[in-house]
């Protein structure tokens, strides 16, 4: 921004002023030619402060303090006056204070808390200028006030302890002139400046006990030749004098510097009033050209007036002029210093403040160093003061509402700016050491505001510099870190100091934050206060903490940062809650026993014991307890883990006070609070809660287990006779507070599992959170149902619907329809699918069937999702759904006996015919309802005549038996017995299949006595039965078997597994290829007779009929027959051996085939016949 700034080394005049600073000095002061090494300065930080009201804000390099109350009576005046009219000041010397209102001038002494306040009365001014006058001046015991005002009146008292009234007055006859700055000239004078640039001097006399008042302009002596050569280069316009600094006296001369708005004059005063100027050089003019560009912009710079103003100043240690000014860029300059890409709204017409370091050299004025100034006004004559304690290095400016830190050194970059929230009025600084050659290591600067209070800035010079020159490893972050540690430990309503969140990124502040809060946590922060009462301790920690929380929130910063990083802010304010807790009962015990002499706190002594040996700790207190309570209050959750396991109801009561506290304190504090900070039990991230650890969900668990034993253990009641006996009564106690327990233990063991199991959904632990929801859902009965045996039912209940545990709920309710209902309404089929579970259990069929009609639809869900078409298909005729009736009544639902399903089928159909009269539909009509009403018609007639041929096929084998002619000679055991009548049914068919194919002939018995015992059998296995006969029987009836087979798989195939329909198929083809007598086409016939021969084969009819339908899809070809069923899946029932046996029959079926093909070419046979 700034065109480059030549640095020339500092020439001090050829006349000595000052005695040379001492090396110390030379630590804080920082000319050109020396550079300021880490080597030289040894830290001194300030004391370790605690937090009291006396203290506003504190860190390492600064102290802001109470030094003095401003009384009642000036508050009020504050209250009423705007405090734009009102000015003031301190001094720091005598302690006085002075605020001028309107023309009263107002005194008291601030340093001794004085609610005394003098009022001195003014002359009617526009502007009032005031200063002490210390007993130095007057050799006198008094304090002196001098008020000079705008128009040149001055009032001096020369004793403000006593009346008002005593007060000597002059006037300095100013001839169209101002008054504009008034200064003590050290011994017993002062110098008034004007706004015409003309210096008056005014000098307190002692005349016979009386003082009075002596006034006289100074004068140039120098000759007209020197006088016109001081003046070739300074403006003659506007000569209004800003600033007099007087420099001390040497060999009886002193140097006077007055800085006027455009120019610095050097005076020189001698004793014998003597005056002379040694030179008035400009000055505004070289600071307008810091603001101008460069000269070759030079359309700009005969555009560009910068407005320079200059505000205040001072001299510093090294013998610079210190400027404060105000400018303003226009928006030509601006645009040349920003981005070509600057938009007009960038552009700020506002008035900016710099700090100009100027040296008077021999040859003109300086600029050696320039440090912009963080603020920014829109007022042109805005007012600031610039102080410079002890000439340096520190630097303070006051703005309105605004304090600005710096230092003169050019290189050090200290900078801390801070807001009041009142109007600054004035300060104070200690000026009886200003010329002092070495600086202190500390300086102070007392601060008045329209506050009740006054105010102190101390200042290490020794910290500012050492951390300019240490290695910190993040300067901004360490920074941040001290600012907030400011507001959370002197933020308050009563604290003018006004804490603004300065800039950062939110990493940062999710990092420093977090510091932050687990130093106050572990007690490391050096501003907590001391431990006297550790109730006191804890609760101010766990104010602090909030205040983290509350800060961010206020600047609108929480909800930036990530969601983990503020839950762990919010849970350190947890675990302090619950160390409060837990400390309020441990302090309740301390000191009592119980019925057997046996101290408290036994447990929870032993428990940190062995924490402390775990970590390595040694305690710093003799008490163990409020050791862990000071230092170690975050390692409460790791504390829990070495919770032992119980001897006895004693010592598991105190366990089960100790973990319950803890959480219940945890998770009340959570409810109470979370919402303030936008957080609740939803608020989980990716960082594992300390409630939910699963150390702590393990604890919980075993407690409640031992708890419940315990009780379980103690179930007999005395009787009423041993009522008074004090054991029985400690067991009833003990009793009462276990049972008390296992009903909380139960709500948080379940609050814990809910919470971890939230926090791992948001990890990538998928097996992790599979195991662990399985495990809630195993156990969490198992919590809530215990607490109905201790006749706890409500809290039972209120647990059940909380966590949505619908066992115990349908438990608690299966004999109250009223809760039912309400339940039903409440949760839907999530209870109601339980509750009809225990009702089918118990057989309650009636009960199902019976729900209430606006139940019909939960009833529906229900059965949709139960596998249960014997009953649901009650319910569907009853809501006239006789479609979806239908659907369940076709499935077979488990049904054996041959009778129930026929009638089963019947009901469908009937069902069937219903659904088409209640949907109008018309089987003439070409559409596909209609066609799919055709065809579940279809297979329901064929449902039907499946259950037909079983029952045909047992009355044949029945009707065979009886009409053998050894039937009558039979026992009524014999007759009834089925392997009888199989085996007299088949007794005259082929041997050769019997013997070849045992396994199979078995497998077909084991049909025939089922479907004689009026048993239904699966269709796969009927279609086998068929094929197996098929190969049993001859000519018709053979063919005739495997005709019924491929019309049965026709219509029932949806019937048959997907998977297992292929294999069904191929093995009725490779049965009715097997079954043709292949051994002809070797014989010597002719062409006919091998037609007429295979006309009559099953396969012919099969290929036939299929060719008839259009059915090509269940056409087989012989070399796609060979494959089998898997015969595990098949043959569950069947042991190893049958399996086996059964196994090479299939593959000697397989095998068959295969010579049928390699040596009768029965592929191309079947070819021709399919495409004839």
């Amino acid at each position: 921004m700034f065109s480059a700034i030549k640095q020339t080394p500092h020439l001090q005049r050829s006349r000595q002023k000052i005695v040379s600073s001492s090396k110390k000095e030379n630590s804080y002061s920082e000319p050109d030619e020396i550079s300021i090494t880490s080597q030289n300065i040894v830290p001194s930080p300030l004391k370790k402060i605690p937090i009291t009201p006396q203290y506003l804000t504190c860190n390492e390099k600064r102290v802001v303090s109470l030094v003095g109350n401003i009384p009642v009576y000036i508050q009020d005046l504050f209250k009423k006056y705007s405090y734009d009219k009102i000015t003031g000041e301190l001094n720091y010397t005598s302690g006085y204070a002075y605020i001028i209102i309107s023309n009263n001038c107002y005194v008291w002494n601030y340093q001794k808390n004085s609610n005394d306040v003098k009022i001195f009365q003014l002359p009617v001014s526009r502007k009032y200028f005031v200063s002490f006058i210390p007993m130095s001046m007057t050799n006198t015991y008094n304090i002196g006030l001098m008020v000079c005002t705008y128009e040149g009146i001055i009032k001096y008292w020369f004793d403000i302890s006593s009346n008002p009234s005593n007060y000597i007055s002059t006037n300095l006859e100013l001839n169209n002139d101002n008054c504009s700055c008034l200064e003590k000239n050290e011994t017993s004078s002062l110098i008034v400046g004007t706004t015409n640039g003309h210096l008056h001097l005014v000098n307190i006399v002692n005349l016979r006990g009386t003082p009075e008042l002596m006034c006289s302009q100074i004068i140039n002596s120098v000759g007209l030749f020197h006088k016109m050569s001081s003046f070739l280069f300074s403006d003659s316009n506007n000569k209004n004098i800003i600033k007099i600094l007087p420099q001390p006296e040497i060999n009886n001369l002193r140097d006077v510097y007055v800085i006027t708005s455009q120019s610095i004059q050097l005076w020189e005063f001698k004793n014998n009033n003597q005056e002379k100027i040694i030179f008035d050089k400009p000055v505004l003019n070289i600071m307008n050209e810091l603001f101008i560009p460069p000269k070759d912009q030079n359309e700009i710079k005969e555009k560009y007036n910068p407005e320079v103003k200059i505000i205040d100043c001072d001299i510093t240690r090294e013998n610079q002029i210190l400027f404060l000014i105000s400018y303003k860029l226009n928006n030509e300059v601006q645009k040349y210093h920003m981005k070509s890409n600057a938009m007009e709204e960038d552009l700020k017409p506002t008035y900016s403040f710099a700090l100009v370091f100027c040296n008077i050299e021999q040859d003109g004025i300086k600029v050696s160093n320039v440090k912009l100034i963080e603020k920014s006004v829109t007022k042109k004559d805005y007012e600031a003061k610039l102080v410079l304690p002890n000439r340096g290095p520190v630097i303070c400016i006051l703005f309105e509402n605004t304090i600005v830190l710096s230092t003169t050194g050019k290189d050090v970059t200290y900078k801390e700016i801070f807001s009041i929230n009142n109007k600054l009025i004035g300060f104070g600084v200690d000026r009886s050491k200003i010329w002092n050659p070495e600086a202190d290591s500390q300086e102070s600067i007392h601060i008045l505001c329209t506050n009740k209070k006054i105010f102190d800035i101390e200042i290490s010079i020794e910290n500012i510099y050492f951390e300019n020159h240490s290695e910190f490893i993040d300067t901004k972050k360490h920074e941040l870190y001290s600012y907030l540690e400011q507001v959370v430990f002197f933020d308050d309503d009563e604290n003018p100091i006004h804490f603004e969140l300065p800039n950062c990124s939110t990493s940062d502040l999710e990092i420093v934050s977090k510091q932050l809060s687990d130093s106050i946590l572990n007690s490391n922060s050096e501003f907590l206060p001391p431990v006297i009462d550790l109730k006191s301790y804890l609760s101010e920690k766990l104010l602090r903490l909030q205040k983290i929380l509350n800060f961010l929130k206020e600047k609108n910063r929480l909800n930036g940062i990530s969601l983990s990083s503020k839950l762990g802010l919010f849970w350190n304010t947890e675990k302090e809650a619950a160390a409060i807790e837990l400390w309020k009962y441990t302090n309740s015990k301390i000191g009592k026993s119980d019925s057997n002499s046996k101290p408290y706190l036994n447990i929870l002594a032993n428990i940190i014991t062995a924490f402390y040996k775990n970590k390595s700790i040694s305690s710093e207190r003799d008490d163990t307890i409020r050791s862990f309570f000071y230092n170690h209050v975050a390692d409460i959750p790791y504390l829990i883990k070495f919770i032992p396991n119980a001897n006895s109801e004693v010592e598991q009561i105190e366990i089960n006070e100790i973990i319950l506290i803890i959480l219940e304190s945890a998770y009340a504090y959570r409810k109470q609070n979370g919402s303030e900070y936008e957080l609740d039990d939803n608020s989980i991230s990716g960082v594992e809660p300390w409630t939910a650890s699963e150390a702590i969900l393990n604890i919980f668990q075993i407690n409640f287990e031992n708890s419940e034993a315990y009780l379980n253990n103690n179930k007999i009641y005395p009787d009423v006779e041993n009522l008074k006996d004090e054991n029985v009564i400690s067991n009833i106690e003990k009793r009462k507070i276990l049972e008390d327990q296992l009903v909380k233990l139960a709500s948080i063991v379940l609050k814990i599992f809910n919470e971890r199991i939230s926090f791992i959904k948001k990890t990538e632990m998928v097996a992790v959170l599979k195991a662990l929801q399985d495990e809630y859902l195993e156990k969490r009965s198992s919590f809530i149902k215990p607490l109905g045996t201790i006749n706890r039912i409500d809290t039972a209940i209120k647990l059940a619907e909380e966590y949505h545990d619908f066992d115990t709920l349908v438990e608690l309710s299966i004999n109250n329809e009223e809760k039912q209902h309400y339940y039903i309404d409440q949760y839907g089929n999530e209870y109601a699918d339980i509750l009809y579970d225990k009702l089918q259990l118990k057989n309650n069929y009636y009960k199902l069937l019976e729900q209430d009609d606006k139940y019909n639809t939960t009833l529906k869900n229900y059965f949709d999702k139960k596998d249960i078409p014997l009953i649901s298909w009650i319910h569907d005729i009853k809501l006239k759904n006789y479609g979806n009736a239908h659907r369940k009544l076709i499935k077979s639902g488990g049904i054996i006996k041959q009778s129930q399903r026929k009638q089963q089928l019947s009901i469908a159909k009937l069902a069937l015919l219903a659904a088409k009269k209640r949907e109008n539909l018309s089987i003439n009509k070409d559409d596909n309802k209609a066609q799919d009403y055709i065809e579940k018609l279809h297979k329901t007639a064929f449902q039907l005549k499946f259950v037909d041929v079983l029952n045909a096929y047992r009355e044949k084998l029945i009707n065979n038996f009886r009409d053998n002619p050894e039937y009558k000679d039979l026992s009524e055991e014999e007759k009834s017995k089925p392997e009888n009548i199989i085996n007299a049914y088949y007794q005259d068919e082929s041997d050769q299949y019997k013997n070849d194919y045992k396994s199979f002939y078995e497998l077909h018995k084991k049909y025939s006595k089922e479907i004689l015992s009026e048993n239904m059998i699966k269709l796969d296995e009927f279609i086998d039965f068929l094929t197996f006969e098929g190969l049993l029987l001859n000519g018709d009836n053979s063919i005739e078997n495997f005709l019924y087979a491929i019309q049965f798989y026709r219509y029932l195939e949806d019937e048959m597994s997907k998977d297992d329909r292929e294999c069904i198929l191929q093995g009725l083809w490779r049965r009715a290829l097997i079954n043709t007598n292949w051994d002809k086409l070797k014989m010597d016939i002719n062409d006919e007779q091998i037609n007429d021969m295979l006309e009559n084969t099953a396969f012919f009819k099969l290929i036939l009929y299929l060719k008839s339908e259009k059915l090509f899809k269940y056409i087989r070809k012989p070399q796609d027959c060979y494959e089998i069923p898997n015969l595990d899946k098949k043959y569950p029932w069947a042991s190893e051996e049958e399996k086996l046996s059964l196994s090479e029959e299939y593959k000697k079926e397989k095998q068959q085939l295969g010579f049928f093909i390699t040596h009768f070419n029965i592929n191309d046979i079947i070819e021709q016949i399919i495409n004839s």
